[in-house]
């Protein structure tokens, strides 16, 4: 069965090769069914994999008992005073600082602070209130233009609040929080600006009436969400600064107060369920004198159902892809049926000559898995060109090789409980 020009290469290649030649249209037809199940499934895991770890995260978050800040200061008339005022500053300083340093509870902030960026064409969706169907025109002033786009100013215990990851460079540092004299200072983007800028890239802004110079160290991965007084907000396509912990007054005051100020509206987390966080705000602002507040307990009905939500879709997910292997082994071990009883006094002649049914075993191994090595590798190409690189690539290579084992078990058990004379007598 063996060209004597092919007698150095191992036999069982050779008919391997042999049945991929005589059998093309059952094993293209196979190859295609693998292809559209793996892209089909590499699709539907990337694309909602990292939603839901996203929403995970926050579920994290809503596990400690959560509470927003907001302060009476313009009801009262004491923001004005305070504005003019040193002495008002440093008592809200002293105020903030003191719930940064309580062991007792989490102080995060999550500013929603928009600025302007100036002379650079942006896209309207970073603007401010963009989804809201209220973005401000880019203003022009002395022939400079200023686009008006969403970002935030976050603490420092924000990336273990949310677990927040990068999707490439680096997470600001602690010297990245404090406010420079020369306002220089680093910036993370949200995964949508990936196609705009670069690391490296530095953003003029106007921030609180103040020209900075912003500098590009990172990106977030796409579907990153923080929550903020129970919104839950995706950073996608949002600047993020640092909210700034060491300020400077005397150069900066406008800056400085109103900064500050955003910051006392923070969130506190604790996991103790007796504390009362609404006097513990009471005590300290009284401690120092500085604004009254408000405390408000998040209600986290509407996010807990968002993310039994994305549970539920995940499970869908999960069935289909189930159903989508199935379908693909029973297609695929009833082709190799159907090539095993076409060859049936082929494999006969063969063990004659000295073949063993594990041979023929080996044989048809050979063929399923190049066929399905050719398709896991065009799935591989096809989701990178769609959907870039991913942890799904090992999840296609273990689906391919889950459907190469499964689709063998049939297969192995018709040809164990052949006899050679049956395979003889081929098709009767």
């Amino acid at each position: 069965m063996i060209d004597e020009n092919n007698s150095n290469k191992s036999p069982y290649i050779e008919e391997a090769r042999f049945g991929l030649n005589r059998n093309k249209r059952s094993f293209f037809i196979i190859i295609i069914q693998c292809i559209i199940c793996l892209v089909l499934i590499s699709i539907g895991y990337s694309n909602f994999k990292q939603g839901h770890n996203s929403l995970r995260k926050i579920n994290d978050y809503y596990n400690q008992i959560h509470y927003s800040l907001h302060d009476v200061a313009d009801e009262d008339g004491s923001f004005s005073k305070y504005l003019k005022s040193e002495k008002e500053y440093y008592k809200l300083k002293s105020f903030v600082e003191e719930l940064r340093n309580n062991d007792n509870i989490d102080f995060i902030n999550t500013i929603l602070q928009p600025i302007d960026i100036i002379n650079k064409n942006i896209p309207k969706k970073f603007f401010y209130q963009y989804e809201e169907g209220y973005a401000e025109p880019i203003r022009e002033e002395n022939e400079i233009k200023y686009s008006f786009v969403k970002s935030t100013q976050i603490s420092k215990n924000l990336k273990d609040v949310f677990s927040i990851e990068m999707d490439s460079g680096n997470y600001f540092s602690e010297e990245d929080y404090i406010l420079n004299d020369n306002l220089y200072h680093n910036i993370i983007l949200g995964y949508e600006y990936k196609d705009y800028f670069k690391i490296g890239d530095t953003i003029k802004a106007e921030y609180i009436s103040e020209k900075f110079k912003l500098h590009v160290i990172g990106f977030f991965p796409k579907d990153t969400n923080i929550v903020r007084n129970n919104d839950v907000i995706s950073l996608d396509r949002y600047i993020c600064m640092p909210a700034f912990t060491e300020l400077n007054y005397n150069k900066f005051e406008y800056l400085t107060s109103f900064a500050l100020s955003q910051q006392a509206n923070g969130q506190i987390l604790t996991l103790d369920k007796k504390m009362n966080v609404a006097e513990l705000v009471e005590q300290t602002s009284n401690k120092y004198g500085t604004f009254k507040f408000e405390v408000y307990s998040d209600n986290t009905n509407e996010t807990k159902k968002l993310v039994k939500l994305s549970d539920d879709v995940l499970s869908k997910i999960r069935m289909i892809t189930i159903i989508l292997v199935v379908f693909t082994v029973i297609s695929i071990t009833m082709s190799m049926l159907s090539r095993i009883q076409k060859d049936y006094y082929r494999f006969g002649v063969q063990l004659l000559c000295g073949a063993s049914i594990y041979n023929i075993l080996l044989q048809i191994s050979i063929e399923l898995i190049t066929v399905i090595a050719i398709a896991v590798f065009c799935s591989l190409i096809i989701s990178s060109f769609i959907i870039g690189f991913g942890n799904y690539q090992l999840l296609l290579i273990f689906v391919g090789f889950t459907i190469f084992i499964t689709s063998m078990i049939v297969p192995t058990y018709v040809l164990l409980k052949k006899e050679t004379s049956q395979l003889i007598r081929g098709e009767e």
